[in-house]
């Protein structure tokens, strides 16, 4: 896949990122973690739950009941 002429993506020697990598990480976040997401949802039903790009958080009044659910 070649962007700028004479430049292959994935190339080894590539001297720098994607052009567009903050675009390329949101779509890869959320294709891989559609799963979490869906199953934080449906199977925990836990609603004191934020997700932004590649990073989560549960929360919870309860540290014991986090750590046994989630641990």
């Amino acid at each position: 896949m070649v962007h700028f002429p004479g430049e292959d993506l994935f190339a080894r020697s590539r001297s720098h990122g994607l052009p567009i990598g903050n675009l390329t990480s949101q779509f890869w976040a959320n294709v891989y973690l559609n799963e979490l997401d869906q199953f934080v949802e449906r199977r925990l039903k836990d609603r004191a739950y934020l997700q932004y790009m590649d990073d989560f958080l549960l929360f919870s009044d309860n540290k014991a009941e986090l750590r046994r659910r989630y641990t």
